[in-house]
């Protein structure tokens, strides 16, 4: 970081530790604040760097290893802590008279208060909204869900649910009205770290084994998953065994695990306890606790009532309107 910018070559720079070469960096022209590192962008490689102009009214941008300045808002710069399971990098902000809160660039603001009590929809943080939608059976469908909660959609079948949820998940576009995850069109989000769905049909990969369909996702970024996902799903004995030599059930299980491996911002799914008996459904309803609990906003087209008692949001489907 550079103060006085007026004499400064840079607001903050980059620097190669061993050279001392600018790698890259923005000119403020100003004090500049605080800068901060930490890896609070899950999907791009390497660590991220950010600084605040001063009050933290502007900003210079999120800049990745390489450089890059990605788009949207950067975290505070109060205080970095890596508080997620997964060791990305969360903020703690909150001063004075303000309740502190560890707040993640991905999963949305206030995860947590000083209390821990999960504050999700008072946090005025919407990931997925849908305005005016028409499409198919669907009439005239709005509305909006924020970060860190189990949001039921029910309804019987042929009602709606799975168009709603494919048009979130970004299948099609609707003919009338839109949808957007994070502000951004649904149809254009191509990131299971963003947005990932568990489909009726489980799709799997046949020839992989039970543990290389649910950690295909992370392998293929590099990303360390939560080692309890399989246990928690009853999938560790099987973990070794091909796809296409389990049961139906533990087929969905499978994918369920799939769609939550890389601790998404938004997991959809279509209705997850379809195949399951009694005591497996209880290991889906505590990975769907668990999802939500890590911050993720988990839909779910569903006309199973252990969900829907369980839903923080209940979004009932009649005639293609909720």
């Amino acid at each position: 970081m550079h103060e006085n910018g007026t004499s400064a070559p840079y607001g903050m720079a980059m620097r190669d530790t061993r050279t001392g070469e600018v790698l890259f960096g923005s000119y403020s022209g100003r004090d500049t604040g605080r800068g901060m590192v930490g890896n609070v962008l899950p999907e791009e490689r390497g660590i991220e760097a950010w600084a605040s102009m001063p009050g933290g009214s502007e900003a210079l941008g999120l800049h990745t290893a390489k450089g890059v300045v990605r788009p949207g808002a950067i975290p505070g710069t109060n205080q970095s802590i890596r508080w997620a399971a997964d060791l990305t990098t969360q903020i703690v902000n909150g001063a004075g008279e303000v309740t502190p809160t560890i707040d993640d660039c991905r999963r949305g603001p206030r995860l947590l208060s000083r209390v821990g009590h999960r504050l999700g929809q008072d946090c005025g943080v919407t990931l997925v909204r849908v305005v005016d939608v028409t499409h198919r059976v669907l009439s005239d469908v709005s509305l909006s869900l924020p970060a860190a909660r189990l949001a039921a959609l029910a309804g019987r079948s042929g009602s709606g649910k799975s168009t709603l949820l494919h048009l979130m998940a970004g299948l099609m576009a609707p003919v009338k009205g839109e949808v957007t995850i994070a502000g951004e069109p649904a149809h254009l989000v191509n990131d299971w770290a963003k947005v990932s769905l568990l489909p009726q049909r489980a799709a799997l990969a046949p020839e992989l084994t039970v543990a290389e369909n649910v950690l295909l996702p992370a392998r293929l970024r590099g990303y360390e998953p939560d080692p309890e996902l399989l246990p928690r799903l009853g999938l560790d004995a099987l973990a070794d065994r091909p796809a296409h030599d389990t049961s139906l059930g533990e087929q969905q299980r499978t994918a369920l695990a799939r769609a939550l491996v890389l601790s998404p911002v938004v997991a959809l799914l279509d209705e997850p306890t379809a195949h399951q008996d009694d005591d497996h459904v209880e290991l889906v309803t505590t990975a769907l606790t668990a999802a939500v609990a890590a911050g993720t906003l988990v839909v779910v087209a569903t006309h199973d009532r252990r969900i829907i008692d369980l839903a923080d949001e209940l979004l009932p489907l009649r005639n293609g309107r909720v």
